[in-house]
């Protein structure tokens, strides 16, 4: 297994997938970061049939302090954004042929059929007795997130550790 470390997070992607902390790696440190106000997400994973853009947010320790970005749907927004920004690096990266992350470079373009998937892993405090509040936060986000990644013809998702299903591959301790 590949294991890949986002904060208290540990990702788990089976050895025959490409994997790369994307936010970490050498052209995006070097080359795309150079253009302000630039993002990207933590984690591109590529499994063969499927690519996944993964965003990591623990706010389990600062609830209080995040409630605005969960709540004003902020953070769908800064997702949008980091996707947006990642494709377009990957763009980059192909366009400068890139050793890195040519895996993902040849996966996306110039193909049009790429199953690519968006996956927000957001860990919260969660307590049973307002369970229902966060399932209507989360699709009001969900809700924000498609729509700004229209465009991008993606298919987006929010999961927890809890709640991450077993057919995407991977998992999260």
């Amino acid at each position: 297994m590949q294991i890949i470390t986002e904060g208290d997070l540990r990702f788990s992607f089976p050895d025959n997938w490409s994997v790369i902390k994307f936010d970490d790696c050498n052209f995006y440190r070097h080359r795309i970061s150079r253009c302000q106000e630039t993002k990207a997400v933590d984690i591109l994973a590529w499994s063969g049939e499927a690519f996944y853009l993964i965003e990591a947010k623990d706010f389990r320790r600062e609830k209080i302090k995040n409630q605005p970005r969960l709540t004003g749907g902020d953070l769908a927004i800064e997702v949008a954004q980091k996707v947006r920004d990642t494709l377009a690096g990957i763009f980059g990266a192909y366009r400068w042929k890139n050793e890195e992350l040519h895996d993902f470079c040849k996966m996306v373009f110039p193909k049009t059929t790429t199953n690519i998937q968006v996956i927000l892993l957001l860990e919260e405090y969660r307590p049973e007795e307002k369970a229902n509040y966060f399932k209507i936060r989360r699709s009001n986000l969900l809700k924000i997130m498609k729509h700004h990644m229209k465009f991008l013809n993606v298919k987006s998702f929010i999961y927890s550790k809890k709640d991450l299903p077993h057919y995407v591959g991977w998992n999260v301790t």
